[in-house]
This record gives structure tokens, sequence and C-alpha cells, in this order.
């Protein structure tokens, strides 16, 4: 959905007031990148990839804005206490990756319950500033370190990584 400036007086009477560039908000292009269906698991607190969340594309102008979003269809906990961090990175050109965000999966983190399972989705806009290739992919871990979390814990599940180019405003 196209994010829009327009005041209700002039969404009514069609036009679009100069403060707005035309075009702004309009979807320019869209990449996305499956995960694979194998399990990951992660048993430590330190950060790692998650195989195959990479996913790249490049922007028509500067002032163009990227969604990055990313949906994992399951990831389970084996521990009590335990919970999945998840951290978005992004790239620009050859340059090294730099953390944009942190997520953290806090629905898994039931207390005392020692298996559970759920889905992540989250998105971040991002205003990389360049027409360079531009480089997303998430990372997690297993807060505090105890036992294993796992991403499709089935190995039947599809998930994704998505990237959206939004003409600047």
């Amino acid at each position: 959905m196209a994010l829009s400036k327009i005041d209700g007086t002039n969404f009514i009477e069609g036009t679009v007031p100069s403060t707005v560039a035309p075009g702004a908000g309009k979807v320019l292009q869209v990449v996305q990148s499956v995960i694979p269906s194998a399990a990951q698991d992660s048993t430590s607190a330190t950060y790692a990839d998650v195989s195959g969340s990479e996913v790249s594309l490049t922007p028509s102008s500067t002032s163009s804005k990227i969604l990055f979003r990313f949906d994992l269809s399951s990831v389970r906990k084996f521990s009590a206490n335990t919970y999945a961090g998840f951290k978005i990175f992004r790239k620009i050109g050859t340059g090294s990756y730099s953390e944009l965000d942190l997520i953290v999966g806090g629905h898994l983190y039931t207390g005392s319950t020692a298996i559970n399972t759920g889905c992540l989705v989250a998105s971040y806009l991002d205003s990389p500033s360049t027409t360079d290739i531009v480089y997303y992919k998430i990372q997690f871990n297993n807060t505090p370190a105890s036992g294993t979390i796992r991403i499709h814990p089935d190995s039947t599940e599809l998930s994704t990584t998505t990237l959206m180019e939004v003409a600047g405003w």
C-alpha cells in the first residue's frame, strides 16, 4: 500500500499538494528470497546468519526507501526460559555489513514451558541514500544460550525475505 501525505480535501478533489513529489510512495521494484527449509539451530548467544536470508536490490534513486521484510514461518525453542533474538543487517556495495535493528523474538519466551513454536514477521523501512547495490540479511541467536532455538523445526516450512523499493518523499 502506498503512503500518502494528501489531506482529506486534496484527496476528495484529486489534487496533489506541491509539497508531495509526484509518484512518492509508489513501489518501484520487489525482490524476494526463499530461505531454505532445512532446520537451522542456535545454542549460542552469539548472533549467526540465517542461511539463505540475504537479499539485494539496486535502488533507482538516492531518495528511494527500501522496505525490508522477513517472514519466518516457524521458530521453536526447546528449553524453558530461552528466547530467540533477531537482528537486521545492511551492506552497501562492497562495504561491510552493519546492524540496522534488533528484534527480539519475545513471543517464544514462555517461562517454564520447555517447547514452544511460533512464527516471526518483521519489517524495517530503510533510507540507504545510494544507487549502489544494497544487501540485507538477518541473524539470530539463543538467549541466554541454554537449550536450542531452531528455525524450521519440521524442515517443511517456507520462509522469505523481501525487499520493496519505494519512491522517496
